[in-house]
């Protein structure tokens, strides 16, 4: 099926810093309802914490509890967000942008997955994706088999984020992909394919029954933005569905590297995705200071657990519903996209990556398995 017809793009804004995916969900609800096996546990309550540019954003706690084993698990440990009513026509991805608007409601159906004051109320501008080409912003088409450790992730047919498979059942993303656990639960994960909509005959698809995000992640534009993702069916090993190789514990990366991604190719404030996964080759990692300073007010929250890619002058970057997703020097995964700035590919708008070898322990020790 074709792409919704564009809505109505408003008058460009000053790029707004958020998340690199946005998650799309089909009523109306808070995060973490009720998943396949953890029921919600006590509820910390609402915490105001601190954000570089807005001052505060507004944060819930809750805890998970197996509905069989009683084990308490914090799943999900993150800003809090608020999904408006989603139509079917509507189900495309939508590029937003964020303004602070006094009590007015949100003129459009997304999901608002920003680090700026809920209690301000938020008005969002949606852009309905235009139709399928282009590339991951300043980027080509990956040839099939490049990137066998790239997965999409897929909620009722729609792309919103990326993961790399690690072994047979587990595959890491960034965190914010996962914020909403019913849509996490209810997601198709489609390897195999560089096609998005999954038709190679190497495909396969998977369900998702289990995930676990980092406990220090607060929502938004922060640290620690990586989480890990279970399935019960393993993969099959094929030229089209192997494995990502883990980094060296704690070795920073240098030189340059690969970025693969189903995101946005657009460097305008009109989202354009494409059909096949796309690869942008020798991005040059820069330093964490160089990132900081070209972010400026945002800056301040590039933290030593992040990678960065130029080139500064702009071009090429990562965008939206990129997130999740592999940097990769050969085939070692050394980062997951996290965010960045809107429009991508500006200049002086850096790529801001998890830094995989921060967390090889992490991610080592939390790949168990419900029972």
């Amino acid at each position: 099926m074709g792409p919704a017809p564009p809505l109505p793009v408003p008058a460009p804004r000053p790029p707004c810093v958020l998340p690199a995916a946005f998650l799309l969900f089909s009523r109306q609800e808070h995060i973490a309802r009720i998943s396949t096996e953890y029921s919600e546990g006590a509820s910390t309550g609402l915490t105001r914490r601190p954000s570089a540019s807005s001052g505060s954003y507004v944060q819930r706690d809750i805890k998970r509890v197996h509905k069989t084993t009683g084990e308490n698990r914090s799943l999900v440990h993150s800003g809090m967000t608020y999904i408006t009513s989603q139509t079917d026509r509507d189900k495309g991805r939508c590029k937003q942008f964020y303004e602070n608007y006094g009590q007015q409601t949100m003129s459009r159906s997304c999901l608002v997955a920003c680090y700026l004051l809920l209690a301000l109320g938020l008005r969002q501008a949606c852009a309905m994706a235009e139709g399928p080409n282009g590339r991951v912003v300043g980027g080509v088409a990956a040839a099939a088999n490049s990137a066998p450790y790239a997965v999409s992730m897929q909620y009722q047919g729609t792309h919103y984020c990326a993961a790399s498979i690690l072994n047979t059942n587990w595959l890491v993303t960034a965190a914010h992909c996962l914020t909403n656990s019913a849509q996490v639960l209810g997601s198709t994960l489609v390897a195999g394919s560089i096609a998005v909509a999954g038709t190679a005959s190497t495909t396969q698809k998977r369900t998702i029954t289990y995930f676990v995000v980092n406990d220090l992640y607060t929502g938004g534009t922060v640290p620690y933005d990586i989480g890990l993702i279970y399935t019960p069916t393993a993969f099959k090993w094929s030229a089209a569905v192997a494995p990502v190789s883990l980094p060296s514990s704690g070795k920073v990366p240098t030189g340059t590297a690969s970025l693969y991604g189903w995101g946005s190719t657009s460097t305008t404030n009109t989202a354009s995705y494409p059909s096949t996964l796309q690869v942008a080759n020798n991005l040059p990692i820069i330093s964490l200071a160089s990132c900081e300073a070209a972010l400026g007010t945002k800056g301040s929250d590039v933290h030593s657990t992040n990678l960065c890619t130029g080139p500064l002058t702009g071009g090429v970057s990562i965008c939206t519903s990129d997130s999740g997703g592999p940097l990769v020097q050969g085939n070692v995964l050394i980062g997951i996209v996290s965010w960045g700035k809107l429009p991508c590919g500006q200049a002086n708008s850096p790529s801001v990556y998890v830094q995989v070898s921060s967390f090889i322990s992490w991610i080592s020790t939390n790949q168990v398995a419900p029972s």
